[in-house]
């Protein structure tokens, strides 16, 4: 009957030390893989993240550029990075694609940007300050937009192409991580309003 009793006791007394000692190791291992598996699940949800609003800003700037390019009554020029036309105000404007590695005069990052004619120009017209087709606030974390500009004629204005190995895609790339692509469509058209677009002079 003691003996019943002095177990009893025992038990209530606590963990053993080699049980505390086994409980420890348990929470320190479960700790290690928990503290590994964190920056596996941050990069995870960093390019989750990522994917996402590089395909927002794909879309958005689509929708904008042929918003833009749908009121051209007149295409003056065009290059794989750039395009000038009328639109159908009678406005000139200039839609530029800057590159990672140079930018045209008074633009200073990557992306779509628009020169818009000055309404006080001359005959001789001159542009204002070029402004982002899609806001700074639209293209998070360093993303940007690089595409070309493919053909002009009949009327249509193609942007990229679906030729097999053609560089000429519509992509959203980061600057951060080696202008890797995050987002890219092959190509879109236009059909403008007004006049065909016939360009005077191609580079």
């Amino acid at each position: 009957m003691r003996m019943n009793r002095n177990r009893r006791k025992r038990r209530k007394s606590g963990f053993t030390l080699s049980e505390t000692l086994i409980a420890i190791l348990i929470l320190l291992m479960v700790s290690a893989i928990v503290a590994g598996a964190i920056p596996t699940a941050s990069n995870v949800y960093i390019k989750t993240v990522d994917a996402a609003n590089a395909q927002l800003l794909l879309s958005t700037t689509i929708t904008k550029l042929r918003d833009e390019l749908s009121t051209a009554k007149r295409v003056v020029s065009y290059s794989a990075s750039s395009i000038e036309f009328y639109n159908e105000h009678g406005a000139r404007k200039i839609v530029v694609v800057a590159k990672a590695s140079s930018y045209p005069e008074g633009i200073n990052s990557p992306g779509v940007w628009v020169y818009p004619e000055n309404t006080d120009a001359t005959s001789d017209a001159t542009y204002g300050s070029p402004y982002r087709l899609v806001s700074q606030q639209a293209a998070t974390s360093d993303m940007y937009v690089s595409l070309e500009f493919t053909g002009v004629s009949g009327g249509v204005i193609t942007i990229g192409s679906d030729q097999e190995g053609s560089t000429a895609k519509i992509q959203v790339k980061k600057e951060n991580t080696g202008n890797s692509v995050l987002a890219e469509q092959k190509k879109f058209s236009v059909r403008i309003t007004g006049e065909a677009a016939m360009p005077t002079t191609s580079s």
